[in-house]
């Protein structure tokens, strides 16, 4: 067995599976949200998403699966698609924390799952009816079960204090409150899940949601950018980020996030858009930025490291599959109730 990478961001909620014993978590699920339409009740400074998928891969597969080939990557687009992976396994699993000890984090506790925010933690709900099986909602548009025995939360909101980029707190409250709600914290942006995989018999699978099987891709390993042989896979969600210059759009504010309330319960779903509590950055608890674990798999740029393949495939496609922006905000959301 070799490692296995999974690299997310963008709109995505995460639902871990069942305890299997003593609170270790073995299985995550995502769910992408389908924004890849601005609706015409949300507010302004919302764009549309684009849903994706990177891996490693031979050209003739990746073609004949419907998807792009370019140097060692293949890059599906993602359209009421059911991701699956065979021949990856997990062994110790994860114990998950249900918040952050910290709002802003140290050195001990950098990198933990829960600075993904937990929409638990802000009352909401969720209805798995409208996720799973074979009709789920509209505002579905991509799901992926997969194992882990590793989760690292990284790349961190940032926002620009004075010409620095800083951690920032973020508190959730609907746009046009300035009373504080209950939840402020750092909002991981990205994450990083790690397990094993059959260096000869892993596939990723292809279905639609009625669960028909379109496409069966054999992963190709690579040495990663730790020098190992390793599988790595990219899932993301992201929009295109800001011009750079001043824009009122960047002004701390993750109005993008609102879209997540269209895959909850009924009752967050229905909320009015301005009303739907959404990050916003506040005015104390920042800390300089500093590195973290994606830096070494997630650069600013496709990538090199590992020879010419890599950097011939440093397109425009692939800088948004690995570039986790700040402006605008884009945390990820988790829902997780211990």
């Amino acid at each position: 067995m070799i490692p296995l990478r999974i690299f997310l961001h963008g709109l995505i909620l995460l639902v871990p599976g069942p305890d299997t014993g003593g609170g270790v978590i073995k299985q995550l699920t995502a769910y992408l949200v389908n924004a890849t339409s601005v609706p015409e009740y949300a507010s302004g400074c919302v764009h549309k998403h684009s849903p994706a998928l990177a891996f490693y891969a031979e050209a003739k597969e990746c073609t004949r699966a419907g998807c792009q080939s370019q140097g060692p990557y293949c890059t599906c687009s993602l359209q009421n698609r059911e991701i699956a992976l065979e021949g990856a396994s997990a062994s110790s699993g994860s114990k998950l924390l249900s918040a952050p000890p910290t709002a802003l984090p140290t050195k001990v506790t950098a990198g933990d799952f829960s600075y993904i925010i937990n929409l638990f933690n802000l009352g909401l709900s969720i209805d798995l009816n409208n996720l799973n099986g074979t009709n789920p909602t509209t505002f579905l548009i991509a799901r992926m079960s997969f194992p882990f025995d590793s989760l690292t939360a990284c790349r961190l909101a940032l926002h620009d204090d004075s010409g620095t980029l800083k951690n920032y707190a973020f508190n959730f409250r609907s746009l046009g409150t300035s009373t504080l709600g209950s939840r402020t914290q750092a909002l991981a942006q990205a994450l990083i899940a790690e397990a094993q995989a059959s260096p000869d018999t892993t596939n990723l699978v292809l279905k639609d949601f009625t669960g028909t099987r379109l496409a069966t891709i054999p992963l190709r390993h690579e040495k990663c950018e730790d020098g190992q042989e390793c599988f790595e896979l990219w899932l993301t969600n992201p929009r295109d980020e800001l011009p750079p210059g001043p824009n009122p759009c960047d002004d701390g504010k993750g109005r993008d996030f609102a879209f997540v309330y269209e895959i909850l319960d009924k009752a967050a779903n229905q909320l009015d858009w301005d009303a739907r509590p959404v990050p916003q950055v506040t005015d104390k608890r920042t800390g300089p930025y500093s590195p973290d674990k994606c830096d070494l798999y997630m650069p600013a740029v496709a990538p090199s490291a590992a020879g010419k393949d890599r950097a011939s495939a440093a397109s425009s496609l692939m800088l948004g599959m690995v570039t986790v922006i700040s402006r605008p905000v884009c945390p990820m959301a988790v829902y997780y109730q211990p």
